[in-house]
């Protein structure tokens, strides 16, 4: 409570422990220091020994070093899973949505591509990742018109194009860049971009067949 090491030099077994497993130990000096991370104590590490007398000051003070030590470690170590439980979540919602996501870097590199986008552009994904865009073995209707956009710097935020695929299916790709704030690189106009495609090939059978009918509606 005071973050300050605890230290008892001279037990002889007969205290009340708040650990009721430490009397197991038959210790007779412990240290108990802090462990520290990012300015708040997040643990303490225990040192015991079976000899009297056995913690100096000095020892203490490298003791002490050591919980900030391990204290870091187990911080990083839970960051660590927390990244990878939020990644791993992120990959499953991406993955299982309906609408095709391509993502690439400020030049143009696919870095990411889901399960509905490869399959949209019946394309397997090692044959897309870390490929740049104007290279990707998909179809040249939607790449050309992908680049074109990419390229274009006069294009608003977001940039909604349709393409028709040569298996006769029309797609939907809604362009938005991707910022991420950088106090290192303050001109960069973007970070990549990300590509969310829509197979909208029933809406446009469905005008065509709304026009046909109004079509012989007229003539009739």
């Amino acid at each position: 409570s005071n973050d300050q090491v605890v230290v008892y030099n001279n037990l002889d077994g007969t205290e009340t422990y708040a650990v009721p497993s430490f009397r197991e130990e038959r210790f007779r000096s412990i240290v108990l220091a802090p462990m520290h991370a990012r300015g708040s104590i997040i643990g303490i590490l225990s040192t015991m020994s079976h000899q009297p007398d056995c913690f100096s000051p000095e020892m203490v003070e490298v003791l002490r070093a050591i919980a900030d030590v391990v204290g870091v470690a187990i911080d990083n170590a839970r960051l660590y899973d927390s990244h990878v439980e939020n990644e791993n979540r992120l990959q499953t919602v991406l993955h299982s949505t309906a609408d095709g996501i391509i993502a690439t870097d400020q030049h143009s590199r696919i870095n990411l591509v889901n399960r509905a986008a490869r399959e949209l552009l019946d394309i397997r994904e090692d044959q897309l990742l870390g490929v740049p865009l104007r290279e990707a073995p998909i179809q040249p209707r939607a790449r050309d018109q992908l680049v074109f956009a990419l390229s274009d710097r006069t294009q608003p935020e977001n940039d909604a194009i349709q393409v028709t695929l040569e298996n006769g299916r029309t797609v939907s790709m809604l362009i938005s860049p991707i910022r991420v704030a950088s106090q290192v690189d303050a001109q960069a106009t973007n970070d990549g971009w990300v590509i969310v495609m829509q197979d909208i090939t029933h809406l446009r059978d469905a005008e065509y067949s709304r026009s046909q009918f109004i079509q012989a509606a007229a003539h009739d």
